[in-house]
């Protein structure tokens, strides 16, 4: 495969990656930590009362049923305590005036972190993949011989590789469905840094044994031949 096609396949790939999936707005109450209380609002400025119709997990089973919210001020409040799944919730409700229903609905993200993966996120991941991946070709593209700086690269790729880890656990902890197969890619990627770390440490005690070894050949070598 020519070069050039090879670099028009990684353009169209990280094209792929970049480019948002097309969905229709949706209001989102934002992300929260699994198993942390989520606070239901709604602004209800010249409303009587404002009531949930109901919540929904993932899965679209019902997490709540017909529940009156809490007025303060112009804003109404519920406080949810069933953010048990990891996933995307939905919470449907109204809020009545005096010329009837307005009826309204949004979303929120429960993960393991409070925190949220997307696409950006995504082409973070693969550029710190990029740089551990160009520490380590520059690493094995220096001599046995420049021991040092071969090592500096190895560990530069490792500390690299810790960033990815933390990156990898966001991502586990954003579904589900996700969630095993992320805890995978952890176990994973941690046994590869452990093996990284121990062969570097290895390598390192074997080049000082053999440089110690070696100045010390060279003074013994002066010492018997005095000039």
């Amino acid at each position: 495969m020519k070069p050039n096609n090879v670099l028009i396949g990684i353009g169209l790939f990280i094209l792929l990656i970049v480019l948002p999936l097309a969905s229709s707005e949706i209001q989102s109450l934002g992300v929260f930590k699994v198993n942390d209380n989520v606070e239901l609002k709604q602004i209800g400025a010249g409303f009587n009362n404002c009531t949930i119709t109901s919540v929904l997990y993932p899965n679209s089973s019902e997490a709540l049923g017909l529940s009156n919210m809490d007025k303060s001020g112009n804003q109404y409040n519920y406080t949810f305590i069933s953010s048990s799944v990891l996933g995307s919730y939905i919470v449907n409700g109204f809020c009545t005036d005096s010329t009837g229903d307005s009826v309204w609905a949004y979303d929120f993200e429960v993960t393991a972190t409070g925190e949220k993966f997307d696409n950006s996120q995504g082409l973070m991941i693969i550029g710190q993949l990029g740089i551990v991946a160009l520490f380590l070709i520059l690493g094995f593209s220096f001599d046995k011989t420049k021991w040092k700086v071969r090592g500096l690269f190895f560990m530069a790729a490792i500390l690299m590789g810790v960033i990815v880890l933390n990156s990898l656990r966001v991502i586990s902890g954003v579904s589900s469905s996700l969630s095993s197969m992320g805890n995978v890619a952890l176990i994973l990627g941690i046994v590869i840094l452990i093996f990284m770390f121990l062969y570097i440490f290895i390598y390192y005690l074997i080049e000082l044994f053999k440089y110690f070894k070696s100045r010390r050949e060279m003074k013994w070598q002066i010492n018997s031949n005095p000039v």
